[in-house]
Formats: structure tokens, sequence, C-alpha cells
């Protein structure tokens, strides 16, 4: 269960109840099980294709790449956490979510592009409408016109001024997310609390290529807005050189490192610092013991509880009973600390019981949900799905089948679609 950003009020909420319980604004990812939208980032962009959107470099909206240019909208993956950011006019980096939810991530950008599809075309409605205003005074007008280029023209030269100015300005922030290389070659990652929590260690982390490990250097202060000073170096003109954005998997690659040995979400330091990976709703095997973790993000809503955390299953009276919650890494075991996808099986029990055949192993039982909660709490998780496929598809802001209609068709030319007129200042 991962926490949530109200758009509106600005509380931070579990992402699995359908309203902000502050000010009852509705939850977006919520409705992300809504039939016809998009889950994957694969499906988002045949989404963008299907509805005839102008390239991304004119939207602005980069689905499956890391963009860090300014004025950016985007989504991606490093193989196993998915990022929705927003780089903002100054350059500054805000993100939207960071997690292992694709649909989730997905939906955020997904609900983005759509209020920005309606967005462009309600400036487009406008625009036409003032095109066919009749003027018995052209003539004094283009007049007025032609002296307004000019004055457009000498000030475009002062903010293009302005702009090279900003942009290496903009060269000191930092950007969470990213990993950097000084002119030693020496590897940072940056680690910001985006969110303004304080349940994570942010800071800081320098990468050492002969342990494979990172170390945290520190952690930030919300006011620092440059690099710290032992990420930056002089060169021979006596000028600040700023360590470089580096994608990290080719880096990894150059060194022949396998990415779970370089990845700062794989560190153990980064792990036990509080960054603790969120396991899948599964069935996972540790020297052929079987593990299930429990994601039970309903339960409350049927008078069950909240039952999530670590299951484990006992062979001789086939089983189940509860070992920990996912944060107690000394009940859970190193394997499980530290990566769990290493030692999944599957999230059903077909492939449980394909593994155990395949091992000769007695799981013939195993069945997480009929063992555990029986035909009461299945029906319940059906009732609960049932309300939430509801609410989606509901005239309270839902989204249905009919999702895919052409109220999200881009009609005009790519030279109609105007970034400019984004909230390119506010964090989303």
């Amino acid at each position: 269960m991962g926490q949530i950003k109200c758009d509106y009020c600005g509380n931070f909420y579990a992402d699995d109840i359908p309203n902000c319980p502050t000010c009852g604004a509705v939850n977006s990812a919520y409705k992300r099980t809504a039939t016809g939208t998009p889950q994957t980032i694969e499906e988002l962009k045949q989404w963008y294709e299907d509805h005839h959107l102008p390239p991304e470099e004119v939207t602005r909206f980069f689905i499956g790449k890391n963009v860090h240019e300014p004025k950016a909208f985007g989504i991606y993956t490093d193989g196993y956490t998915y990022f929705v950011y927003k780089n903002k006019a100054d350059g500054t980096r805000a993100v939207r979510y960071q997690g292992t939810d694709e649909a989730y991530a997905v939906n955020e950008l997904y609900l983005r592009l759509k209020e920005e599809i309606l967005n462009q075309k309600g400036h487009q409605l406008t625009s036409s409408a003032r095109s066919n205003v009749s003027t018995s005074s052209s003539m004094q007008k283009r007049k007025k016109a032609s002296r307004k280029a000019t004055g457009w023209i000498i000030g475009l030269c002062a903010l293009f001024a302005i702009g090279s100015i900003s942009e290496k300005e903009d060269s000191k922030k930092y950007h969470s997310g990213n990993y950097y290389q000084t002119e030693d070659e020496t590897v940072y990652y940056c680690d910001y609390d985006d969110y303004g929590t304080d349940s994570y260690v942010f800071g800081w982390w320098r990468y050492d290529p002969e342990n494979r490990e990172w170390t945290l250097l520190y952690t930030h202060d919300e006011t620092v807005d440059q690099f710290p000073d032992e990420l930056m170096s002089t060169n021979e003109k006596g000028k600040t050189v700023y360590p470089e954005v580096i994608n990290i998997i080719e880096y990894g690659d150059e060194l022949g490192i396998p990415y779970e040995e370089y990845s700062i979400y794989h560190s153990r330091n980064y792990i036990d610092a509080g960054h603790h990976f969120t396991p899948d709703r599964s069935y996972y095997q540790v020297n052929n013991t079987l593990y299930y973790y429990l994601d039970d993000n309903y339960g409350s809503r049927y008078g069950y509880g909240d039952n999530s955390g670590w299951y484990t299953y006992d062979e001789d009276s086939e089983s189940w009973s509860y070992l920990c919650d996912k944060d107690d890494s000394s009940s859970i075991g190193e394997e499980l600390w530290y990566d769990p996808n290493e030692y999944r099986i599957g999230s059903t029990y077909s492939d449980v019981y394909d593994y155990a055949s395949s091992n000769e192993l007695n799981w013939s039982q195993a069945n997480f949900d009929d063992s555990i909660w029986g035909e009461e709490y299945n029906q319940a998780y059906e009732n609960y799905q049932t309300q939430r496929n509801n609410n989606s598809n509901s005239d309270s802001g839902g989204y249905s089948s009919n999702d895919y209609d052409n109220d999200y068709d881009w009609d005009y030319g790519n030279d109609d679609w105007d970034s400019g007129w984004s909230d390119w200042d506010s964090d989303w």
C-alpha cells in the first residue's frame, strides 16, 4: 500500500481508497482498473497513436522516456520501478509517482494527458472564435501589429538572453531519481523528498564500484537547491563544473556489472535505509519453503481488518500461518527482504502447482485464498472488485469502455498544439 498526494488539498493518504479523507476529492488512481483504459506503458503509447496526437516533442508528453529537458511530462521504468514525472519550466522535477505498480503509474500520466488534450481543444475553439470576429479597422490593426511585431522581436531577443542565463542557473539544480558522474568518474545518486514525507532517508548516495555498494553521504535540507560541494569541481579556467547526468544501465554495461549489483534500488544499504521493495501479492519460495505476501487492500472494507503481510505454508498440516509484516526484515530473512522478485513463483495457485509438481513438493493444498479465507472472504473480495469497477464506470468522474471515443482524438494539425498553454510552474 502506497501513499498518494491529493491534487486539491495536498494531504497524503493511502492510494487504495476512493476519496481523499481530508477534502473528499476523487482519487484518480483508484479508478485505474476501469475497462478500456491503458494499463501498461506500451498500451499508453498505443492509445497516444490511436488518437492521432502530435509528436511527443510537440505535446511534451514522453511515454517510456526519462527526459531531462524543462517542460516535459513523462513516464519510464528502470526495469523494476516506475516513475511518473513533470519537469517544470525552471528545470526542476516533480515526481508524481515512484513505485512498482505499472497500472497506477500509467493511469497518472494517462489522466493528465487527457486533461491536456481537452485544454488544447478548448484553446483551439477560443482562437477560432476570435479569428471569426469582423473588424472595421483592419488596416489600423495591421499597423499596430507591425509595431507590436517589432517590439516582440526585441522582447524575444531579451527573452532568449535571459533564457540562456536561466539555463545556466538551472544546471545547478539537482533532480531526484537521477544518477550523476563527476569529473573524477565517481557516480552519485540523488534521492530527494519530492512528496514531503518523512518515512524514508533521503539524500545523496555515492557508489563504490569495487565493493559494488552505495553509501549515504548525508540527507537533504529542503532549502538546498544546489549540488553538494564535493560533487562539484573546477576546470582549468576556474569555472565550476557540475556533475553529468548518466544512464546507470549504460554505466553498468560498460563496467560489466549486473544491474542488480549497481542499481540503487537493489542496494542493501538503500533498502535498509527505508526503501524496502514493495512485494507483489504473490507466492514466493526460499529453500523450498513456500511464502505468500498478501496486499490486503480490501479487508478493512468488509470488517476483516488489514491482514497484509507475509505468510508461510506448512507441508505437514497443509495450512498457512501469518509470519510478519513487510517491514520486519529479521523475520522475513535476507532473501525476501533484499530481493523478493528473485524468489517469486507467480501470482496464482496454478503457478505454485506447476512449480511444486516439477520439484516434487507436497504443496497440493497450498492455495492461499482457499485455505486462509474460505468462501466468505473470497465473496467479499469479489464484491469489492465489483464495487470498484462500478465506481470506475459511474457518472462521478469515472471512465468506461467509451474512453476510446472521439473526444480525445486530435483533429487539428501538429502546429496547432501549443505546449506554451500548459502550466509549467505547478507540480502537476
